[in-house]
């Protein structure tokens, strides 16, 4: 991020409220006074900033009006649509075209009251067009689909990049899957993780397959997957749209192991499935000794 506070005026009180302000926020600054005197050196280095700058404050604007630099400074502003704040304008029926998509604050505590709150704000924003940008130079769309095949690729690099410009890590694709559940049937732990981190809820169903997240780890038999999105508190009560609880899915697997973890957390070995029939109905069916153990040890537990 990188801002330019233009005036006409040096006011050394202002310039080093800004400067500690945006140093602390580690933020580049630039400081232009504008006036007959302003060297050729100066405004080639202003019209260098004004190439890569993203935010411009304009400090007494209605001075600024008279000023044939400032205003053709921001004509540039304008035609290259940067943030652009400004102070000290008060005439709003005749306000030049250069100012009409301005932020304009009475003064200038206004305009530190604002930065200290919506600096965050404003730095997201700039984020977000500078990771789109990226994407372009990649020629990649920003789209869903783009999001789910690096998420497929366990890629975080650019998912970070897509999470950058403003993906939603709950969206689902073209074909009604979300991220969570990609990264499941994938069993890609690292992307999972990211995901959870950054705010993706662990129970959303995909349209697909009509499976959340920890069914789709079960489908898979990743037992880290499984562990991971218990601990993260994953519903273990859910029943698919084939009618299977998460506990029967683990048992036709079949995977010991993971039946061990859903019944660790909690996973109801009684509830039925669309045939009438219970994970525990299917351990006592096929003599599943060891999963019925577990289920008997669990219910002594729960019950002490």
């Amino acid at each position: 991020m990188k801002w330019i506070i233009i005036t006409l005026k040096e006011n050394k009180k202002v310039f080093n409220e800004l400067n500690n302000f945006f140093s602390q926020n580690n933020i580049s600054l630039s400081y232009y006074f504008i006036t007959k005197e302003m060297t050729e050196e100066t405004k080639e280095k202003l019209f260098e900033d004004l190439l890569t700058v993203t935010n411009v404050l304009l400090l007494d604007a209605n001075k600024a009006l008279n000023n044939s630099q400032v205003m053709f400074i921001c004509g540039i502003i304008a035609g290259r649509q940067i943030p652009f704040f400004i102070t000290g304008y008060k005439d709003e029926k005749n306000i030049p075209v250069e100012f009409k998509k301005c932020n304009v604050f009475e003064n200038f505590d206004d305009v530190m009251n604002n930065l200290k709150i919506n600096l965050p704000y404003y730095i997201d924003e700039e984020n977000k067009k500078f990771a789109l940008k990226l994407l372009y130079k990649k020629d990649i769309t920003f789209n869903a689909d783009n999001f789910a095949k690096f998420i497929e690729k366990n890629n975080l690099e650019m998912c970070n990049l897509f999470f950058q410009a403003g993906m939603d890590v709950n969206i689902s694709d073209s074909h009604g899957v979300p991220m969570i559940c990609r990264a499941a049937r994938k069993s890609n732990k690292k992307t999972m993780i990211w995901l959870l981190d950054n705010g993706a809820k662990i129970d959303v169903i995909s349209e697909d397959r009509g499976y959340s997240a920890v069914m789709d780890a079960v489908w898979k038999s990743n037992e880290d997957l499984v562990e991971l999105l218990c601990e993260r508190g994953a519903n273990l009560s859910f029943i698919s749209r084939d009618g299977q609880s998460v506990l029967v899915l683990a048992i036709g697997g079949p995977n010991s192991r993971i039946c061990d973890i859903l019944i660790k957390y909690g996973a109801d070995p009684y509830i039925k499935d669309k045939m009438g029939m219970s994970a525990f109905d299917y351990a006592t069916l096929f003599k599943q000794q060891h999963l019925l153990d577990l289920i008997y040890a669990q219910k002594e537990k729960n019950e002490a």
